[in-house]
């Protein structure tokens, strides 16, 4: 999977059959066109460096040039060869073969011995052809893999532009349509158009900041700033930031006897906790709203407790909403899935999974269509 690992496990295996002192792997570069060590390693499995175990260019030069393995046992004084730019020991013999994948250069394996005991065979520059061949096809995977997942990234951000652009335009076509109000409530000095102007304001302010703040959350590496909190007052906190706007859809909040009676220490990211808290309530309160359509009735229960021998901390969000049909279950968790219609983005509940599981918890949902709806985190 990774470039660099190949090498040091290519050196690695061929110091323990060949009677070398040292290697290197050789990259291939274009633009220079010449050889680049990417990595050298010596019998003792320690990294070496071209300024302290030098390399023959000459030899490099020729398997370049001529794209054939080379096995010399004096460099300096090999026909095939012209004067060497760099000085290396007189006494090193030297077998080096090209790394060529389909035609194309993509380095050489340069093995070195320089041990007055020592030297190459026949035998080693076969086998050192077999491993070069086997490598080139594990370096060109290497970098085909890096290239899809690029291309993947790049589809994902165009996936992403075309889910999202519609549901951005519908959110501007909204402050279009307040600004125009506000125009005509300052025009007419009217405070009822106005106020009717920022309360539609208000609500797409909300839901763009919540879109951008999901995307923040799916985007960016989740290198969490784990602290030991009180999760019960993240839980409170977030109730208290939703109540307002519960209250004014007439859903009553309920919180379990037992949290906040005692505090619930667990080490934590209290910022993305909030922020998943925040998803799952909001949800909640979509689903009932649904429901009952504003009228009284709509009720949500939140509850927090260890388990499993105080090891395990599980947070519940129950709502009496219009469920989740049997069939989308499985697909609620799923970037870009909504079950809002254009209401939604579908990065809430992909962007809380990924919180989560970066918390090595756990979500998981029940839910009964037209009945209830309850999710479960375990961290």
């Amino acid at each position: 999977m990774n470039e660099k690992d190949i090498y040091s496990c290519v050196a690695s295996a061929l110091l323990g059959e060949i009677a070398a002192d040292y290697t290197y792997i050789m990259i291939y570069d274009q633009k220079s066109d010449r050889f680049v060590p990417s990595y050298g390693q010596d019998k003792d499995g320690k990294t070496v460096s071209i300024s302290r175990n030098p390399i023959s260019s000459s030899v490099l030069n020729y398997v370049k040039r001529k794209t054939e393995a080379v096995l010399s046992v004096d460099p300096p004084n090999d026909t095939r060869f012209a004067s060497d730019s760099v000085n290396i020991q007189k006494t090193q013999k030297v077998i080096c073969v090209p790394i060529i994948y389909q035609q194309e250069m993509i380095g050489a394996i340069y093995m070195a011995a320089v041990e007055i005991n020592k030297s190459f065979t026949e035998e080693d520059l076969q086998l050192l052809a077999g491993v070069a061949f086997s490598s080139a096809m594990a370096i060109m995977n290497c970098r085909l893999l890096k290239r899809n997942i690029a291309n993947e990234r790049m589809a994902a951000l165009g996936t992403t532009a075309a889910s999202l652009s519609h549901y951005i335009k519908n959110i501007l076509t909204g402050i279009d349509g307040c600004l125009y109000l506000m125009r005509m409530g300052i025009d007419d000095s009217d405070p009822d158009l106005m106020n009717e102007a920022w309360g539609i304001l208000s609500r797409n302010h909300k839901r763009l900041s919540g879109l951008v703040m999901d995307l923040l959350n799916l985007a960016k590496e989740h290198n969490l700033e784990l602290h030991v909190q009180n999760i019960s007052e993240v839980i409170l906190e977030a109730i208290e930031l939703v109540k307002p706007n519960f209250t004014g859809m007439k859903i009553d909040i309920d919180v379990s006897d037992n949290l906040g009676k005692e505090p619930i220490m667990a080490e934590i990211d209290a910022m993305a906790v909030h922020r998943v808290l925040l998803n799952l309530l909001n949800n909640s309160c979509d689903a009932t709203h649904d429901k009952f359509n504003g009228d009284a009735g709509g009720h949500i229960l939140i509850d927090a407790k260890v388990t499993d021998n105080d090891r395990i901390v599980e947070i519940t969000i129950e709502d009496n909403g219009c469920g989740i049909p049997q069939d989308k279950v499985d697909n609620i968790f799923d970037m870009f899935y909504s079950g809002k219609g254009e209401n939604g983005t579908g990065l809430g509940l992909a962007v809380s999974k990924r919180l989560v599981e970066a918390h090595k918890g756990i979500i998981n949902v029940e839910s009964e269509e037209n009945k209830k709806t309850k999710f479960i985190i375990r961290l």
